[in-house]
């Protein structure tokens, strides 16, 4: 049996001089952050950064449909084919993703710095997505030391209501050149000390503000 790549897309966008959180965090929460100190779990982190970056490179060497080329060919298809905005979510109008620019950076030929890549994500964010209420913390970014690791150049983490997870830039081919990389880990609501389910994820910097 052949197995199939699921790809999870998640749209950031940045929204200047407007804020980035409602008046008020929801009323319900399935977890409590501050009952759990993950974000100081450095196992965590680093075990995700690489598990993320071997997903990544599974995805350049794959040539059989499911590699870099193919989502990319995705992406670009997304952006100019349906350009109308659905409901009140934004336009990708302001997306430039090709396919050409997706796999050259995804394979490290692209600079990428870290404050405009994450820090306009840091905060709280409260709405709805998908009629579910979203409770995100998205910490400032920390910068990684050689001696910690040679590629990670620094590293976000983020409280996401039921679990938490990290952004990753790592470094690329040349000085300056980056990869951003992702992965999340889900908790047992009734147990908040285990893992539910995780996963790694490939990210793409469209320009400050705005992530795939």
């Amino acid at each position: 049996m052949r197995s199939k790549l699921v790809l999870l897309l998640w749209l950031l966008m940045a929204v200047p001089d407007t804020g980035n959180a409602l008046a008020e965090p929801p009323r319900t929460l399935p977890i409590d952050e501050n009952a759990v100190a993950w974000h100081q779990d450095k196992v965590s982190m680093l075990r995700g950064w690489k598990l993320a970056e071997k997903f990544r490179t599974s995805l350049t060497e794959k040539k059989d449909g499911a590699g870099l080329e193919s989502i990319g060919a995705f992406l670009e298809k997304f952006r100019t084919k349906y350009q109308v905005p659905i409901a009140d979510r934004p336009s990708l109008a302001k997306f430039a993703v090709t396919q050409e620019k997706f796999v050259t950076q995804l394979k490290g030929h692209e600079t990428i710095g870290t404050d405009q890549a994450f820090e306009p994500f840091s905060g709280r964010w409260y709405g709805l997505w998908e009629k579910k209420q979203v409770n995100h913390h998205w910490h400032q970014t920390k910068s990684m030391s050689v001696e910690e690791s040679e590629s990670l150049v620094s590293a976000q983490f983020a409280w996401i209501g039921d679990g938490f997870g990290w952004n990753y830039l790592i470094n690329g081919q040349e000085p300056g050149d980056g990869v951003v990389l992702g992965y999340v880990y889900h908790l047992e609501e009734n147990d908040p000390s285990k893992v539910r389910f995780e996963f790694p994820l490939i990210g793409y910097f469209d320009g400050p503000g705005r992530l795939i």
